[in-house]
């Protein structure tokens, strides 16, 4: 369904809808009352994985047709490795950030009301991080970044479009 909303739309728009929808999923869980809900962060977190999984398609798209044909499977061996390595490192800094400001706010032991405002704290992070994530994808992500493989086979000698030959064999 991903591959079929890029060739629609575009992969750009694709990615800026949902880069957005990652920070609206956020901004749903920071807003959160300290008596909670759980239906406002399953929403979140709803919405958030949405957009991560608009995000990731045609980004996946663009990495592996920029690579040359014998090397698109390290492509997305790499996307993929940075994909935990960089929800590894988000994941570090939010509770890193929720964890100092809950100390900071705490008169002896946490309060409901400090644990939430360094929850809030640490997703306000994440959500500048996803605002310059989707300002990065703006401004840098271009229309031919998502052409397919086939369409890079049809114009040979462009950047990202290279084909490797099949290893020639001595006889």
């Amino acid at each position: 369904a991903g591959g079929r909303l890029v060739t629609a739309v575009g992969g750009k728009v694709v990615v800026l809808v949902g880069t957005a929808l990652i920070g609206g999923g956020l901004l749903l869980m920071s807003t959160l009352p300290v008596t909670g809900q759980l239906a406002g962060v399953v929403a979140g977190m709803v919405v958030g994985e949405l957009g991560f999984m608009m995000a990731i398609v045609p980004l996946a798209i663009a990495i592996t047709a920029a690579a040359h044909a014998d090397q698109r499977g390290l492509a997305a061996g790499l996307l993929g490795t940075s994909d935990q390595l960089g929800n590894a490192l988000g994941l570090s800094i939010t509770v890193s950030v929720a964890a100092v400001v809950t100390a900071r706010l705490a008169q002896g032991v946490p309060t409901l009301a400090d644990y939430l405002a360094g929850l809030r704290a640490g997703l306000w992070v994440s959500i500048v991080v996803a605002a310059l994530t989707w300002v990065v994808a703006l401004v840098a992500l271009r229309r031919e970044d998502f052409r397919s493989t086939a369409e890079h086979a049809e114009h040979p000698g462009e950047a990202g479009t290279e084909v490797a030959s099949a290893p020639q064999t001595a006889d």
